[in-house]
């Protein structure tokens, strides 16, 4: 998938679990207990929960995928999903064919090319610098932010606010041009919530040249809520379908 030319890289990262004798010990005396705690098996019958303590440990070594969108990545366990923008990798470095990244809270990921399917690991590199480059080039200027933030409003004003700033009668905060709303939606650096209020202002515009700019960012966006919001946005019909798809990027009602 494609977005102004930009693909959605595929990377391999090792398992989050370590691989020790005393994890998998530990792992399958666990589940057997628990097991004969909750009186799920006769005490006789003790091979089920091991064979099920022994499969969860082996899938919890199994390869985790990495998906590089414009804003971040997406890491793909067993148990868990989670998205770790751009702006939170700390450090970045090349060690032969991988990539190693230092987040935030000190975790590091390693990222591989495990398959012919993967991208080259350095490419991952390019995506992180032009995105906290368009962060820090084109980012919302203080009169957008106005007109798009929620603030105090209610959902449904704010919703009639963003329709009316794409009909250009919010002249109070200045009007924000069409080119610009479809670059706030496009520009991953920007906060999720602002890029959902530029694309209801810009899907209530209803033209082709409109729609086909949420689709590409629909297509390769790795932010799971920005994903939903904007397929609701697209296919809103009425200002109920709006609030709800704005109320995933928000916490107050």
């Amino acid at each position: 998938m494609s977005e102004g030319g930009a693909e959605r890289l595929v990377l391999t990262a090792p398992p989050g679990l370590p691989f020790t004798p005393i994890s998998i010990l530990a792992g399958l005396l666990a589940v057997a207990i628990g097991a004969h705690a909750m009186d799920a098996w006769p005490a006789e019958q003790t091979t089920l929960p091991l064979a099920v303590g022994l499969v969860l440990l082996l899938a919890l070594r199994a390869p985790r995928r990495v998906f590089a969108g414009p804003e971040g990545f997406e890491i793909v366990g067993v148990l868990r999903r989670r998205v770790v923008p751009f702006r939170d990798v700390r450090r970045a470095r090349p060690e032969a064919s991988s990539v190693v990244l230092t987040f935030a809270t000190g975790e590091e990921l390693v990222l591989e090319r495990a398959s012919r399917e993967d991208a080259d690991p350095r490419e991952v590199l390019d995506r992180m610098w032009t995105s906290l480059a368009a962060g820090a080039e084109q980012g919302v200027r203080a009169n957008e932010a106005a007109a798009l933030s929620r603030g105090d409003r209610r959902p449904r004003a704010w919703i009639r606010a963003l329709c009316a700033l794409a009909a250009g009668s919010a002249y109070r905060q200045g009007l924000v041009p069409r080119e610009r709303l479809g670059a706030i939606v496009e520009n991953p650096a920007v906060e999720p919530e602002l890029r959902a209020a530029a694309a209801v202002a810009l899907a209530s515009r209803d033209d082709e040249e409109a729609r086909a700019r949420l689709e590409r960012v629909l297509a390769t966006t790795i932010d799971p809520r920005l994903r939903q919001a904007l397929a609701e946005i697209a296919a809103a019909r009425e200002e109920g379908d709006l609030e709800r798809a704005l109320g995933r990027m928000t916490l107050h009602d």
